[in-house]
């Protein structure tokens, strides 16, 4: 974990809870439930260490505060459980699979998602590149997916508005934007 914050080991198996661990002290700090008498499958921190995200047999992403265990946010995530997470280097991506080898990329801040194409063979691990570009898919085969664009906010925007030729409605912008103002995002030239 970065900075200050004492070192935590989280574990999940074949009940519906998550363990969080005082590493220094070798002993439970939190538990985190709610996973609904399933088995928890897959589990990621994010980089700053301040959220888990947990995946199970339940076919809900829950998105845990690592101090107090508090569900920030539970989400449903493809139809047939889910096997793996990562998130990306900066936490504003997490990936998912479950046994319906969907692999699926959230925004964690807002719960949407998009589905990339299925992959061709079964999906066991994911893991995203160091900048947060290249999502490998890892299972009988390894696949390599391109998830964003090298692009900064501002030239993304600019190139969805031409692209389009209209402003975005306000369902685009929840889902796509991070920006919570209320003014036109596509500005007539």
């Amino acid at each position: 974990m970065s900075g200050s914050r004492p070192a935590v080991l989280a574990t999940g198996g074949d009940d519906p809870n998550v363990w969080l661990w005082d590493v220094a002290r070798r002993t439970a700090r939190t538990r985190i439930g709610g996973h609904a008498n399933d088995e928890v499958n897959a589990i990621a921190f994010s980089r700053d260490g301040r959220t888990l995200a947990t995946g199970g047999d339940d076919d809900i992403v829950r998105l845990s505060d690592t101090t107090t265990g508090a569900v920030r946010r539970a989400c449903r995530a493809g139809t047939d459980g889910v096997d793996a997470l990562a998130y990306t280097w900066d936490g504003h991506a997490l990936a998912t699979v479950g046994g319906d080898n969907k692999v699926e990329l959230w925004n964690p801040d807002r719960g949407s998602f998009r589905t990339l194409a299925a992959p061709v063979d079964t999906v066991w691990s994911l893991a995203f590149s160091p900048d947060g570009h290249i999502l490998a898919t890892v299972g009988t085969t390894v696949q390599l997916w391109k998830v964003a664009a090298s692009l900064r906010p501002a030239q993304a925007v600019e190139r969805i508005c031409r692209t389009v030729n209209r402003d975005l409605t306000s369902e685009e912008r929840a889902a796509y934007l991070h920006d919570t103002s209320a003014g036109p995002v596509c500005l007539a030239k």
